[in-house]
């Protein structure tokens, strides 16, 4: 190897890099019976395709530039056949050399194909290599070994190295061409491009238009100043191009549109291409790939090992922003990226993204892996596309970290304007801000969402909100902070998901799926075949699935263990706060157990809900705490199914192993639980419809108005409940088997307490201060009569004051009872305070043959037992 004389300044350093000329080329030498044929300025051919020139020097190489640079030459080399026949040193920083087709002074103001005449032959390296080009320029445009390649190049089998350096600017710079129509292929290029303001800058070639770039390599350095746009690492720019076998392993650098592989592109086929080292950008649109992909693009089998970082906007791993494309089988795999190395990091300003900064119209991404750490020091990070208009993730794994220092954090999209559709689909991240509450919209899948989603088959795990190199980490997000998706607005289909999920925030509307569902008119979420597990914080109305939901709900056959934690109000297994007016919110076939707490109203599965009309919010067929116990703690409201709810039906609810008691209480057992409003299946309901339902094994420590079905209802339907094996210990007033404060409302077919009487004192007891009933403790109520039929009683009941074995005190205007029993051995010797009720040993109660209230031997079971022990009732 020839040794190099620096240049002046940064062109001397790029030049004298070591590692670009780690590869030995070896010495340049003439080989013996190279001569120069005088006629045609080449060593032997006729420069056909079976007989090509043959060019063996250095001055048959020049020789060829300056044919193809004059026009009355022109003709006899353009179409030519020409093959290297030994390896040529140009001499290079000692001998500048001008590319070959070069038009002398060619600063063309527009950016089309140059004025001169293409080369239209084929230029074979024959496997030989051409070192020390040096092009030292000023104000150049299509600049490379070859300034313009037609339709019919080809240029191939051929190792090239040097650098080539511009200042001021240019359009159109590459090793192998600045613009390029033909065909690149089996090049190895070592070129490095020092440029200033450039506009299409390649690797290999500037610009690229159809035909085939194949089995080539790019080792050098493509460094353009800031002004330099649409810059990469194998082609500047590249329209219906097919690529096949192309890697680049250089640092790219330039402002926008700057790419590993490609600066932009449009209409591509490319496939098996890598990219690593450092692709940064101090503009808009850098990718680890391609830096903008436009329409019609189809890529696969791509190595995205590159660093990607921006000043700007828009950075991806595989592209900054892609429109209309498909990509398939991409990862990161043979990498060796760690996260807490900084190689694995993507970054910009806004809108930085593991896959895409932004995806635009229509996307496709099948089995793509990436393991990436996601930086936006504004807003807008993801593991999938920051910016998101549409796009389908099939046979996916997308992991990592993500974190930004303001709004839209996510996995698949930070924020979604378009449609996201998810098919058998890993998402594995930790996702956190790094800013005190400033973080708002965050989600596994979308940050906030204004498009339609669907997720099938496909699983999700990690955290959201907590920083593991953070100690203060908890302070970073705040509102709309889902497990899935921060704030919704349109549809939200899911089925058949798996997910363990950490969420954790400060703020309100926070959910183990959905922070808020916020709908647009007919928009609705539906959630089927799911298994969930989440633990999830927040300040109000915290959900295991939904924070807070104002919109069309349905939640299908799942099984969910929740840890739910609100700091104020609002805290439930299944939602926060729902209030949906006219729409319907459905639970159905669902298991849920866990962990609930709020300071006020907490319930396993719905805290607050309410509609405007009946029969809105429908619960049917659920199981609560039927596979390892429910535990509610609240200091105002709790109840199983729901703390608070007005216009709702229930049926079919089975709540077992439940514990109810005020935070105090929970963390020292020592101190009285003053909790209010404690009721086993609703904590207060208002035109509650409740049928074939029942509670087992359960325990209450409250204060006042506690009770095992409800603490207060009014106007409302209660059928066929059983409610067995029940501990109330309440410290004040108004504790009750049933209801405790009854107002307008009907009650049919109710078995409170087991019906053994053989069974020990200490089992269903019910303890309190006055108002203390097996039944209700006190019926109000002026408006219309209250109704008690076929119901029975029979707790142990412990009172200081007023109690009834049924009732304890009724001040309603007028109430009917029909066949109403309870236990006066278990009840005490205090019978109802106002008649209602017969003694259960009573001769009217032991003639009774059929316990038609009692028998549930006719019920239909629940369809859905997958994962619930077999209950009966």
């Amino acid at each position: 190897m020839f040794v190099l004389l620096l240049l002046g300044g940064c062109q001397g350093e790029l030049y004298n890099n070591a590692e670009l000329f780690k590869e030995n080329f070896g010495q340049a030498t003439t080989p013996t019976g190279c001569q120069t044929d005088i006629k045609t300025g080449f060593s032997q051919g006729d420069g056909s395709t079976s007989s090509p020139y043959e060019i063996c020097n250095k001055d048959q190489l020049i020789n060829l530039a300056i044919k193809l640079n004059n026009l009355s030459t022109y003709s006899s080399v353009a179409t030519k056949s020409f093959k290297l026949t030994a390896n040529i040193d140009l001499n290079g920083p000692e001998e500048v050399f001008y590319p070959i087709g070069f038009h002398g002074v060619n600063n063309l103001s527009d950016k089309a194909a140059p004025n001169s005449k293409p080369f239209n032959g084929e230029f074979d390296g024959n496997n030989y290599f051409i070192d020390n080009i040096v092009m030292n320029l000023k104000n150049q445009n299509y600049v490379g070994l070859f300034q313009h390649l037609g339709a019919s190049a080809v240029v191939k089998n051929l190792n090239i190295r040097g650098m080539i350096s511009i200042e001021g600017s240019s359009n159109y710079v590459g090793s192998i061409a600045g613009y390029s129509e033909g065909k690149i292929e089996n090049i190895i290029s070592y070129i490095t491009l020092n440029l200033d303001t450039t506009y299409y800058a390649g690797g290999l070639v500037g610009y690229q238009k159809n035909n085939e770039v194949i089995e080539s390599e790019y080792i050098g350095f493509v460094k353009v100043d800031i002004s330099g746009t649409h810059v990469g690492g194998i082609l500047g720019g590249a329209k219906a191009v097919d690529l096949n076998q192309v890697l680049n392993v250089s640092d790219v650098q330039g402002k926008d549109n700057v790419g590993g592989i490609i600066g932009s592109a449009e209409a591509i086929t490319a496939d098996d291409l890598k990219s690593s080292k450092i692709v940064s950008g101090s503009g808009n649109y850098v990718g680890g790939i391609v830096g903008r992909l436009f329409s019609n693009s189809n890529i696969t089998n791509l190595d995205a090992c590159s660093r990607v970082i921006t000043s700007g906007n828009y950075s991806g791993a595989l592209v900054g922003v892609i429109e209309n494309s498909n990509v398939s089988n991409a990862d990161d795999d043979d990498c060796s990226l760690n996260l807490n190395n900084s190689n694995s990091e993507i970054q910009a300003s806004n809108y930085a993204g593991a896959v895409a900064g932004a995806c635009l119209g229509n996307n496709s991404f099948e089995l793509v892996t990436l393991n990436r750490s996601v930086i936006s020091s504004g807003f807008g990070a993801a593991l999938g596309c920051a910016y998101n208009e549409g796009v389908e993730f099939v046979d996916s794994n997308l992991s990592g970290r993500v974190k930004a220092s303001s709004h839209y954090i996510g996995g698949v999209a930070g924020y979604s304007a378009g449609v996201i559709d998810l098919e058998q689909t890993v998402i594995s991240a930790d996702i956190f801000g790094t800013q005190i509450e400033a973080q708002n919209y965050m989600g596994m899948v979308a940050g906030q969402s204004l498009g339609h989603v669907t997720i099938s088959n496909s699983d999700f795990s990690g955290s959201i909100g907590d920083d593991p190199n953070d100690a203060f980490s908890f302070e970073k997000c705040h509102d709309y902070v889902g497990g899935l998706v921060g704030e919704n607005n349109k549809n939200l289909i899911i089925d058949n998901v798996q997910l363990s999920l950490s969420v954790k925030c400060t703020g309100s509307s926070v959910g183990g799926m959905i922070g808020a569902n916020v709908p647009d008119n007919q928009s609705y979420i539906e959630i089927s075949n799911s298994q969930i597990f989440t633990e999830v914080e927040g300040f109000y109305a915290v959900g295991g699935i939904v924070g807070s939901n104002t919109g069309k709900f349905t939640l299908n056959s799942s099984t969910l263990d929740i840890d739910v934690l609100s700091e104020t109000f609002y805290a439930g297994g299944v939602a926060g706060f729902v209030d949906v007016g006219s729409e319907e919110f459905n639970l159905n076939l669902n298991q849920v157990n866990g962990f609930v707490q709020a300071v006020n109203s907490a319930a396993g599965l719905v805290a607050y809900a309410s509609s405007n009309l009946p029969d809105k919010i429908k619960i049917t067929d659920n199981f609560i705490g039927a596979n390892g116990g429910i535990t509610i703690i609240s200091d105002d409201k709790a109840g199983a199914v729901a703390a608070e709810l007005y216009h709702a039906s229930i049926s079919d609810v089975h709540v077992v192993d439940m514990y109810v008691a005020s935070i105090a209480h929970f963390e020292n057992p020592s101190v009285d639980s003053k909790a209010n409003n404690i009721g086993g299946i609703v904590g207060v309901g208002t035109y509650i419809s409740l049928i074939r339902s029942s509670l087992t094994g359960a325990i209450l420590h409250g204060q006042n108005r506690i009770a095992g079905i409800a603490s207060e209802m009014a106007y409302s339907l209660v059928d066929t409940v059983k409610i067995s094996n029940l501990t109330i210990d309440a410290i004040g007033d108004i504790a009750a088997g049933g209801i405790g404060l009854l107002n307008t409302s009907i009650l049919n077919n109710l078995q409170l307490g087991d019906r053994d009487l053989n069974k020990a004192d200490g089992v269903d007891f019910i303890s309190g201060a006055n108002f203390v009933a097996g039944g209700v403790a006190i019926i109000e109520g002026t408006e219309m009569e209250s109704v008690i039929n076929n119901s029975i009683s029979s707790f142990n009941l412990a009172a200081s004051g007023i109690a009834g074995g049924f009732v304890a005190s009724d001040t309603s205007s007028e109430i009917t009872a029909k066949h109403v029993y309870f236990d006066a051995t278990r009840a005490g010797t205090v019978f109802s305070a106002n008649s209602i009720g017969v003694d259960f040993t009573s001769i009217e109660m032991t003639n009774i043959t059929s316990y038609g209230a009692f028998d549930f031997s006719s019920w239909v079971k629940p369809t859905y037992n997958k994962f619930y022990p077999d209950l009966e009732l």
